[in-house]
């Protein structure tokens, strides 16, 4: 004996309307994080920038204080020189832990955006199936 029911359920409007509004909603929080993730690559990209100049400048300060180790240049030169060093290497730690701090947003927002992306989803298959039905 074969006992198959078959029921056709309706779904209404209403609810219907409220499942593509919370997509909408969706769709802008997923819009968001994904400028501030675009927003946090920006900034990585002028902080390694930054850290480029910063080691350029070391290497030009070394060269300086090498010449002018070689040409016995007077003591003030060279602690002028040697505290440029150590300005500029100071600047290089900021900036490499701004570097961090921004990577680990980046990944923190990339992250969010996965999960955003898997609600999407899911909201997409409750409305195709509300749909289907």
């Amino acid at each position: 004996m074969n006992l198959s029911f078959s029921y056709l359920i309706k779904i209404p409007p209403t609810y219907i309307r409220t499942l593509q509004e919370l997509f909408a909603i969706e769709e802008l929080q997923f819009d968001e994080k994904t400028k501030f993730r675009d927003a946090l690559e920006l900034q990585v990209e002028d902080k390694l920038v930054s850290f480029q100049r910063y080691k350029l400048e070391i290497n030009q300060l070394k060269r300086r204080r090498d010449n002018l180790s070689s040409r016995e240049e007077d003591d003030k030169g060279i602690k002028q020189i040697l505290e440029l060093k150590e300005e500029a290497e100071e600047s290089l730690k900021i900036a490499q832990n701004e570097i961090g701090i921004i990577r680990e947003r980046a990944l923190e927002a990339k992250a969010t955006m996965v999960k955003f992306g898997k609600k999407n989803d899911d909201a997409m298959q409750q409305i195709e199936q509300l749909q289907y039905q």
